[in-house]
C-alpha cells in the first residue's frame, strides 16, 4: 500500500468512527453553499443581524469576530 491509499483508508475509518460515535462535523467550502443557494458567510451575518434588531452591519471580518 502506498502512502496515498494509506491516507485514504485512514481517513475514512476515522470519518466512520467519528460517524458512528455521533462526532462528525462536516465543513464545506464557500462553493458548496454559493451553488446550493444558501447564503454566503456575509448574507447570513446580515441576516442575522436585522432578525437580532442591528440593522447597521458592516460586512469585514472584525464585524464577524464582534458577533457573540
Amino acid at each position: 500500500m502506498i502512502m496515498s491509499d494509506y491516507f485514504v483508508e485512514t481517513s475514512i475509518k476515522k470519518i466512520k468512527e467519528a460517524s458512528e460515535n455521533n462526532k462528525l462535523v462536516v465543513f464545506v467550502g464557500v462553493g458548496v453553499s454559493a451553488n446550493s443557494g444558501i447564503p454566503t458567510w456575509g448574507e447570513l451575518i446580515t441576516e442575522m443581524a436585522k432578525d437580532l434588531g442591528e440593522f447597521d452591519v458592516k460586512n469585514s471580518s472584525d464585524t464577524y469576530l464582534k458577533i457573540p
